[in-house]
C-alpha cells in the first residue's frame, strides 16, 4: 500500500497488515518511526518489531505520522 507521507515519516517497508479469523492485525517491520494501535477510547499499544497486534474495530493504526481508522465492510 502506498501512502502519501509529506513528512518522510514512513519507512520504505514499514509494516505488515493482515487479516485472518480474529480479526484485523499489523505488525511493524522494524521501522525507524514506530507503529502504533490506537484504541477507541484512545488508548494506544506500540507495535514491536515481528509481533502481531489486534486492530480493534473503530481502532487505527499509526504508522509514523500518518494514522488510519480500521471499519468493517458495510
Amino acid at each position: 500500500i502506498a501512502i502519501d507521507d509529506p513528512g518522510r515519516s514512513l519507512s520504505r517497508t514499514h509494516a505488515r497488515f493482515g487479516l485472518d479469523p480474529a480479526g484485523f492485525w499489523v505488525e511493524d517491520c522494524g521501522s525507524a518511526n514506530g507503529t502504533a494501535v490506537v484504541g477507541p477510547d484512545g488508548s494506544a499499544v506500540q507495535v514491536h518489531p515481528g509481533e502481531r497486534v489486534r486492530v480493534p474495530e473503530g481502532g487505527a493504526v499509526r504508522l509514523g505520522d500518518r494514522t488510519f481508522t480500521v471499519r468493517p465492510l458495510p
